[in-house]
């Protein structure tokens, strides 16, 4: 594992512990093991390594998903793994901590650019995994809006629902109306 790497996975325990307002450099560094000095020579501020945080995160969350989907054979299942790895397991560790609500939002206006651009790839990975079951009438721009329509949803329900339970209940509504595009 290369050093940046150690450090974006450091990152990432103290974001979901801490929240971005109350994570200091040196909270980082001491989670990584590393010198404070070690870890400006990595990045230049707080700023960027939260930002290559929330991409590095988002890059595990897809690869996660696609070593779990390879043996699922329905876009059902395929969907269920997306929703647990990409929505459900996030909320959950968010609510572990209080005050890491902020990095659901993401904290300020470049993180919450990097979120935009990584629901982006994930809209495009749900896409790509869902599609081959499609029903044959839909055209693949509309999939693809459907797609959107639910990652989107999935990530503003984290900040708005009060519990674990009544996020899942949202979410089988949006799973069962995704999947109505889908053959069986």
């Amino acid at each position: 594992m290369s050093k940046k790497i150690h450090i974006l996975n450091a990152a990432a325990q103290v974001f979901y512990r801490q929240g971005a307002a109350k994570t200091k450099f040196g909270d980082i560094a001491k989670e990584a093991g590393i010198s404070r000095p070690t870890l400006y020579a990595a990045f230049e501020d707080k700023n960027a390594i939260m930002i290559a945080t929330i991409y590095h995160v988002s890059e595990q969350l897809i690869d996660a998903i696609r070593s779990q989907i390879a043996d699922k054979v329905t876009a059902a299942e395929r969907l269920s793994t997306f929703t647990n790895f990409a929505i459900i397991e996030p909320y959950t560790n968010i609510q572990e901590s209080e005050d890491a609500a902020d990095i659901l939002s993401g904290h300020n206006d470049d993180g919450r650019e990097a979120i935009k651009k990584t629901l982006e790839l994930r809209t495009a990975f749900l896409y790509k995994i869902l599609a081959p079951f499609a029903n044959d009438e839909i055209e693949s721009e509309v999939l693809f809006n459907l797609c959107r329509t639910f990652v989107l949803s999935g990530s503003g329900l984290k900040s708005t629902v009060g519990n674990v339970d009544e996020l899942k209940q949202c979410l089988d509504v949006l799973s069962a109306w995704l999947l109505s595009s889908f053959r069986e």
